[in-house]
């Protein structure tokens, strides 16, 4: 069997599966009986650099966009050390070819300068031995028109306004899709050429299919584990559902199907279990883990939520 890295990273693609991916190896890796810790790209205190500071960078642009990836470098100097330390297993999701290497082709820094903070990138984290997963799509126009048909308008409205803000945005003076397409096109360009300058293990995996079972092996199989189980649907799914509401007055609706359960909000999420404790789930693709809480007679009352996100209401009650 492998080593087990203490330290793994998954990029790619908006659309790519890279947070549901991570998330569920996360998942398995923690019913193997692992240590793992898992970052979320839209985490708070994330350890390299957050979703506000990567968008801070790219629409500041020049000096101030340098002194951000500065503190990246900062970041996972102090982070290495660490990890090295201790026995669990770190996962990054999005770290080293969005949050950065995006956001970076957003500040409109030179290709070279972008090569050069990856290089030293690898030289911080190289004693971890760390591991790379790059879920790669091999048409780019194909692969974005999918995602924002799946995730309906608002994504491509939200893609052409945050680019809109960003150095690059101004530069080309336009925020078209056709522009949109050039800047990731480039983006999966420079991420081909700093995949092959990563030195450590490394899966370029081709998702383009959508067969995520495919994906789940390739991916077990590259770190040398088990594969995924299918996820089960909880015992009494139905005892579940409801509706739910937060002192903040906004709702959930949870909903049993054949599959198992489902969060209904803007943006509806399956609830994946988590452990052996059958009230304890997470929500797909969010860092927010909720654990249904019982009355004195074993009803459901009420929902404790937990994640380290902004403005997350911590417990949610059932109406």
């Amino acid at each position: 069997m492998k080593p087990l890295p203490r330290l793994i990273l998954c990029d790619g693609l908006p659309g790519s599966g890279k947070t549901t991916t991570t998330q569920q190896l996360w998942l398995h890796l923690d019913s193997l009986g692992h240590e793992a810790r898992w970052w979320f790209e839209h985490e708070l205190n994330h350890p390299v650099i957050g979703f506000d500071q990567a968008r801070a960078a790219q629409q500041a642009g020049g000096a101030e966009a340098r002194q951000i990836f500065a503190q990246a470098h900062a970041g996972w100097a102090k982070l290495a050390p660490q990890l090295d330390a201790g026995r669990g297993i770190t996962l990054l999701e999005g770290t080293l070819f969005q949050a950065t290497v995006g956001a970076q082709l957003l500040a409109d820094l030179p290709r070279a300068e972008i090569v050069a903070h990856f290089d030293r990138t690898l030289e911080l984290i190289a004693p971890l031995e760390p591991v790379l997963i790059h879920l790669r799509q091999e048409n780019v126009e194909a692969a974005l028109t999918a995602t924002c048909a799946r995730r309906g308008p608002w994504f491509l409205a939200f893609l052409q306004g945050e680019f809109a803000a960003t150095a690059r945005g101004r530069r080309v003076g336009r925020n078209d899709p056709a522009a949109l397409l050039d800047y990731f096109t480039e983006r999966r360009a420079v991420s081909d050429e700093l995949f092959t300058r990563f030195s450590g293990r490394k899966l370029a995996h081709e998702n383009s299919d959508g067969d995520w079972a495919r994906q789940r092996k390739a991916i077990t199989d590259f770190l040398g584990l088990p594969s995924m189980p299918a996820t089960a649907r909880p015992e009494r799914a139905e005892e579940f559902a409801g509706r739910y509401r937060a002192g903040t007055g906004d709702e959930w609706v949870v909903t049993a199907d054949s599959a198992g359960l489902c969060l209904t909000t803007d943006s509806p999420a399956r609830l994946l279990p988590r452990g052996r404790d059958r009230d304890r789930f997470v929500i797909e693709g969010l860092c927010v883990e909720l654990t249904f809480q019982r009355s004195a007679s074993g009803a459901i009352e009420a929902i404790a939520c937990a994640g380290n996100l902004p403005d997350l209401p911590p417990r949610w009650t059932r109406v």
